[in-house]
């Protein structure tokens, strides 16, 4: 839990910063809002929503590494409570054209549910459009599994992206 509070902290900090002075091929941090749709062993949630904050530097002209920090709520199905999926990752966005875009990412999904949290493996592996050079929308499937527990969701992001 404190390697989510550090990344939110970092991350709520750099959007108090002058954001508008990055370099136009420098680091890019944005603001996106997730549909969340349940895909794989989650058949007591139904759709959902939440936010993240999302890093990318490029490190060529058609890679950038990313790192992403979020909150995914799931509503319940009947008597089963909601469940929450708090996603702290590290990745790489490759644009093979102009504003077409892959992207995976791999690090810890820590899931919620009855007063309970656990930690586990995550992945995302997604593509996108980006639609102007502050918007973009994207689409991706979040995984989470641990020993033999795995779950997953099909999330679709609108994001804005702060700076040039």
């Amino acid at each position: 839990m404190r390697i989510f509070g550090s990344v939110f902290l970092l991350c709520l900090l750099s959007f108090t910063g002058k954001t508008q002075e990055l370099p136009q091929r420098g680091l890019k941090l944005g603001v996106g809002g997730i549909l969340a749709i349940p895909a794989n062993n989650l058949n007591e949630s139904s759709i959902g929503g939440g936010f993240d904050f999302l890093a990318l530097y490029p490190v060529s002209k058609n890679v950038s590494l990313s790192g992403d920090a979020g909150f995914t709520a799931l509503a319940g199905k009947g008597v089963f409570s909601s469940t929450a999926v708090i996603p702290v990752r590290l990745g790489l966005r490759y644009l093979p054209g102009s504003n077409f875009y892959l992207g995976a990412k791999g690090g810890i999904g820590i899931f919620t549910i009855l007063k309970e949290s656990i930690t586990y493996v995550g992945y995302s592996v997604g593509a996108g459009y980006q639609l102007s050079s502050h918007f973009d929308l994207g689409v991706s499937y979040d995984g989470y599994s641990k020993k033999n527990i795995s779950f997953g969701l099909v999330a679709v992001r609108l994001g804005y992206s702060f700076g040039r």
